[in-house]
């Protein structure tokens, strides 16, 4: 989306009174912004297992996917000023997932046969935005004390975040019995809760007073209530297991095996940037005087 106004006035007033002093004002404003955000790789979740018995067993599986959230999203604005104090131009980036999963497997088996039980949760994103917007005032005023005041004003924001990347968890539980005499059960849980975060804002006034400041993020790992100017990359992860691990333990008294295996984890790719710049000119407080 891409938003271009431009205004222009000449306003004359007439003071009533014994001299007749006249006022003149030409000004002209321009409004930029625009925003894209899409993805240019396969987005989204996958869950589900397996559960076989051969035998005499028994096997169980549960999946559970708490949080599952993708997000592309971001914004521009480009305006005037509060007061008429200059121009302002803000434009934000902000692509996360959110993935919260675990996995259980059990089974047990009596004799020959086999039971297997398996599980696999799988999220992917792949993500790109930019963000942009500008501002421009200015004029030329004619006072009633036969001064002139003149000024420009300008304000450019742009925000760009990207994000690409995949997240997994397996869980595989398998008994074999390979004669009569063999007993055995086994089970494991393994769940992961992961946060990936790209993030780009920048927030420029243009008012003759006020700086650029793009080092004031907050929340930077939350990619809910993450807000401010400045840019950010990361990945967090948090096992759902006691003391933050996954513990496998295997016992077996032979005439068959036992095996468990599990991974969980996963790799992005990205970041984000913010830029922003400004410029100010004013004679004889055209603006309104706030510098």
């Amino acid at each position: 989306m891409k938003i271009r106004h431009t205004t222009s006035f000449i306003a004359i007033a007439a003071v009533i009174g014994t001299a007749g002093i006249a006022m003149a004002d030409t000004s002209t404003s321009a409004f930029d912004a625009s925003v894209s955000v899409l993805s240019p790789d396969q987005t989204g979740f996958l869950i589900g297992g397996q559960v076989s018995v051969g035998g005499v067993g028994s096997g169980a599986l549960t999946l559970s996917r708490n949080t599952a959230n993708l997000m592309v999203v971001g914004g521009a604005t480009s305006e005037l000023a509060d007061a008429n104090a200059g121009v302002n131009a803000n434009s934000f980036i902000k692509s996360s997932l959110e993935f919260d999963r675990e996995i259980t497997t059990s089974g047990a088996l009596v004799g020959l046969g086999s039971v297997v039980s398996r599980g696999e949760a799988i999220a992917a994103l792949g993500s790109a935005g930019a963000a942009s917007a500008s501002t421009e005032a200015g004029g030329v005023r004619e006072n009633a004390d036969s001064t002139t005041s003149n000024g420009t004003a300008a304000a450019e924001s742009s925000s760009q975040g990207s994000l690409n990347g995949s997240l997994s968890t397996s869980n595989t539980l398998q008994l074999l019995g390979t004669s009569g005499l063999f007993a055995g059960s086994n089970g494991l849980t393994v769940g992961e809760n992961n946060t990936a975060l790209a993030y780009g804002a920048s927030d420029v006034l243009s008012d003759g007073v006020t700086g650029i400041d793009l080092n004031n993020v907050t929340n930077p790992t939350d990619p809910d209530t993450i807000t401010g100017p400045g840019a950010v990359f990361g990945v967090t992860s948090d096992l759902t297991g006691a003391d933050n691990e996954i513990a496998m333990s295997v016992a077996n008294a032979g005439n068959g095996t036992i095996s468990i295996s599990t991974s969980t984890g996963g790799f992005f790719t990205g970041g984000g940037a913010a830029a922003g710049s400004a410029t100010f000119n004013d004679v004889n407080s055209f603006f309104g005087g706030l510098y």
